[in-house]
């Protein structure tokens, strides 16, 4: 359908927002899923795969009791932890083994505990419509502005900004957040991004991005993100195994 309006010509078609896939990595996260919100998200003619990692909670109860049967919803399950970047990557290749949906046009990972709210899937993709048309991947990046609600502790702020700037010195990466959970990306280069194992368990958004090639990413600025307790990843005690697996990258990609 088109609206003529004065010399301009509106095409609804192109107006449309695309559907999307999110896989949803899960490792004990039972008390944080909640089914109500993404439940909201399938009503809008989303799909979610949600990618149990081995819990050990009631994550996988959860998910029979809240989803199974749902034809939007599919669960990826490891008898095994196998971490966040194999989780996710075992879901990916799975999805491209068994195919997707033709109206699936962008597929991403978002984090279970919804610390960026689903409602920002729908910007992030007209956000790439609009101003970036050339992208081929989106990330999410926790911008602390005015007009936004970026809920994040000190600490963890000046650490974000840390690791940030020791990508840009180490692997020339000029991302302001790479480590955001919230990313999508064109289902046209899935394989490229997931067919090869990661180095790193944790940090394995930045091989992502070394794959992609810099020119084919835009970041988003997130208008919503709270930091959610009860994070898996203990930042002291991984700190010299993310100095390290940056290093292995860096000898990998650059």
């Amino acid at each position: 359908m088109k609206l003529h309006m004065g010399s301009a010509i509106i095409d609804f078609q192109t107006l449309r927002v695309p559907r999307a896939l999110l896989i949803v990595p899960c490792y004990n996260e039972a008390s944080r899923i909640s089914p109500e919100q993404f439940h909201a998200f399938v009503s809008a003619g989303n799909y979610i795969c949600f990618a149990d990692d081995g819990s050990k909670d009631g994550t996988s109860d959860l998910l029979r009791k809240y989803f199974e049967g749902h034809p939007l919803v599919t669960v990826f399950r490891s008898e095994t932890n196998l971490g966040k970047a194999g989780i996710i990557r075992a879901a990916a290749l799975d999805l491209l083994k068994k195919g997707m949906p033709k109206e699936i046009e962008w597929v991403g990972f978002w984090d279970a505990d919804l610390a960026t709210p689903l409602g920002e899937v729908e910007l992030f993709l007209r956000f790439q419509r609009d101003f970036a048309p050339q992208a081929q991947a989106i990330f999410g990046s926790r911008v602390l502005r005015l007009g936004a609600e970026i809920e994040r502790s000190v600490l963890r702020h000046y650490l974000g900004r840390a690791f940030a700037t020791l990508a840009a010195l180490m692997l020339k990466v000029r991302s302001y957040d790479s480590q955001c959970g919230a990313k999508l990306f064109h289902r046209s280069i899935l394989e490229k991004i997931f067919q090869e194992e990661f180095i790193s368990r944790w940090i394995f958004d930045l091989e992502i991005l070394l794959r992609i090639g810099e020119k084919q990413v835009v970041e988003f600025p997130v208008n919503q993100w709270h930091d959610v307790p009860g994070s898996k990843v203990k930042i002291f005690k991984e700190i010299f195994r993310v100095l390290l697996d940056m290093k292995k990258i860096r000898d990998r990609y650059c």
